[in-house]
């Protein structure tokens, strides 16, 4: 379901996120990142959710390779996925709950 191939993502020549990752998640499989601040986790999860680019390797979601994937064929990835970051990101102008349901539109 969830596949990185030697993963790199840099944001300049000092500010590194991540450097060779390889990993597979299997459907089904719960995975818990864990780490301090700035070891790449929310970089990970926003390449998932295709909000961030890899700089070299593969990202391959519901078979489908993040780098080449065009704008339009985004908000289809989207649809299977469920984040949460640590961030708030509610509308204001409804409850938690209508907030929560909304993906279910």
């Amino acid at each position: 379901m969830i596949e990185f191939q030697h993963v790199s993502k840099q944001y300049t020549s000092d500010a590194v996120a991540l450097r060779d990752i390889t990993l597979t998640i299997a459907k089904g499989e719960l995975v818990y990142l864990a780490g301090p601040s700035g070891a790449g986790k929310s970089t990970l999860l926003k390449m998932i959710a295709a909000m961030e680019r890899p700089t070299s390797g593969q990202v391959i979601v519901n078979g489908q390779d993040i780098g080449k994937l065009k704008a339009a064929g985004v908000p289809f990835l989207r649809r299977n996925l469920g984040l949460i970051f640590q961030e708030q990101r509610l509308l204001n102008d409804r409850s938690v709950l209508a907030n929560v349901m909304m993906p279910l539109l």
